[in-house]
């Protein structure tokens, strides 16, 4: 059996105001950097052998912070835990209502079952006791896979995945 944490980074500007991230590379607020500091701490008896995060700071950060609390290397940067790319929806608000169309592929952006395959293709390279800084669409289309009721992680918070 393997475990992989998942865990989405800290808050940015873009949570606080609850709007469409994607590709967009936001900074971590001080709630942000406060969430990866704690996390840490929770995470200090799971044996987590070593941290890959998303290649955008909001995760790179998080994941930097929990490392080097953790005493492990350096977290490895992978775009393909990249939040989905949005394309023009990218900084609206998230209570924007989107058509099945645009759901499916986005403006200028990436389809979902590119998405999809771009996520689990990486996520079946990982090793035990790997944890995973992403975003909350990675997290769910993971979830999804596994037929594990799909929830949304606030951020700075984690799940484990046994498979």
């Amino acid at each position: 059996m393997n475990r992989i944490i998942l865990m989405r980074h800290g808050e940015t500007i873009d949570t606080v105001l609850n709007v469409i991230s994607g590709h967009r590379d936001v900074s971590l607020t001080e709630q942000g950097f406060f969430q990866a500091h704690n996390v840490s701490k929770q995470l200090s008896g799971f044996g987590i052998k070593s941290i890959i995060s998303s290649d955008l700071t909001r995760a790179k950060r998080t994941a930097e912070i929990i490392a080097y609390e953790l005493g492990l290397l350096p977290p490895k940067a992978d775009m393909r835990f990249r939040e989905r790319n949005w394309g023009k929806f990218e900084g609206m608000p998230k209570r924007c209502k989107l058509s099945r169309k645009d759901w499916e592929k986005p403006p200028e952006g990436e389809t979902s079952t590119d998405f999809h395959i771009r996520v689990m293709t990486a996520f079946n390279e990982l090793s035990d006791l790997t944890m995973v800084v992403t975003h909350a669409g990675p997290i769910r289309c993971i979830l999804n896979t596994f037929s594990i009721p799909e929830n949304t992680l606030a951020p700075g918070e984690y799940v484990c995945v046994d498979f």
